[in-house]
């Protein structure tokens, strides 16, 4: 895996290797120390670029940066570990800050999406995407009532 490729993708290849090795015959023990060990390398990469917190930075708004980290755990971006985990965190407090649910209902009425247009199809949207993202129904309801 070359320095040389974003980070992003270098992060994508070790959720893709994890995967890989956890579908493999190989011993359970095996298989977990290599997740062991992508883990670590995943953490080392965004310990030294910083990606999740220059993208939460980069981030106009929490409705925003709630949608760019559940794309990014729901769609196996980042690898199982820490690094996920730190993902799902900020995906975890930025949906419990005050007046986040009215501004994503806002949101999403104003992209013109069918989810939109029925608040009740829009949380059932929200909550799709968390559990896509690893983030139980109950766990992400948690935090938006915080």
């Amino acid at each position: 895996m070359s320095g040389r490729a974003p980070v992003m993708t270098r992060l994508k290849r070790l959720t893709e290797l994890q995967a890989l090795a956890a579908r493999s015959n190989l011993p359970d023990n095996q298989r977990q120390q290599i997740a062991d060990v992508v883990e670590r390398i995943a953490s080392e990469v965004e310990r030294r670029v910083g990606v999740l917190k220059a993208l939460r930075d980069s981030l106009p708004g929490p409705v925003e940066r709630a949608l760019a980290f559940l794309t990014l755990c729901g769609n196996d971006m980042l690898p199982a570990g820490r690094v996920r985990n730190a993902a799902q965190e900020i995906v975890l407090s930025t949906i419990a800050q005050p007046g986040f649910l009215a501004h994503y209902l806002a949101k999403m009425r104003g992209a013109g999406r069918a989810e939109g247009r029925d608040p009740e199809r829009a949380m059932a949207e929200l909550l799709r995407l968390l559990e896509s993202a690893g983030i139980s129904r109950e766990t992400g309801l948690n935090a938006i009532a915080a």
